[in-house]
């Protein structure tokens, strides 16, 4: 019977693409969890001693780090809703907190810093970012 050999080829094809799709979903979602250990170190660095750093400008300086691949992140680049989504496995997210009696909206150095400990990694090695300030060179 010709058409049971096609329909069971088909049957083969489908399981394949199936499993391969499968496949495909666990790297990802092993990769996201590199990703966010590395965005957690990069966060990190860019808070500095800072308590916290604001969202967007974790976003902006995120995207300064030419080795880092945040700027081309899925093809789009690294937005707030990816980068939330990225750190949450490490019990991170944005929180309200006070610098300077002003309310500010971003991520928090010491939650940052225990979601690496979630991670099994330690804070000590990560080494604070250069920053830019308008007018003047990059300090640290």
């Amino acid at each position: 019977m010709p058409g049971a050999g096609k329909t069971r080829l088909l049957e083969i094809l489908e399981f394949i693409c199936h499993h391969a799709r499968l496949r495909a979903k666990i790297k990802r979602q092993a990769d996201g969890l590199r990703d966010g250990e590395r965005l957690l170190r990069d966060l990190l660095a860019i808070c500095g001693q800072a308590v916290g750093v604001r969202t967007n400008e974790a976003l902006r300086r995120l995207w300064d780090i030419h080795d880092a691949p945040w700027r081309n992140y899925a093809g789009e680049g690294l937005t707030d809703m990816k980068l939330a989504e990225l750190v949450r496995p490490y019990g991170v997210g944005p929180k309200q907190f006070k610098v300077s009696g002003k309310n500010l909206r971003g991520y928090r150095r010491d939650d940052l810093e225990e979601g690496l400990r979630t991670a099994g990694a330690t804070a000590e090695a990560v080494t604070p970012l250069p920053t830019r300030r308008a007018g003047s060179e990059v300090t640290r």
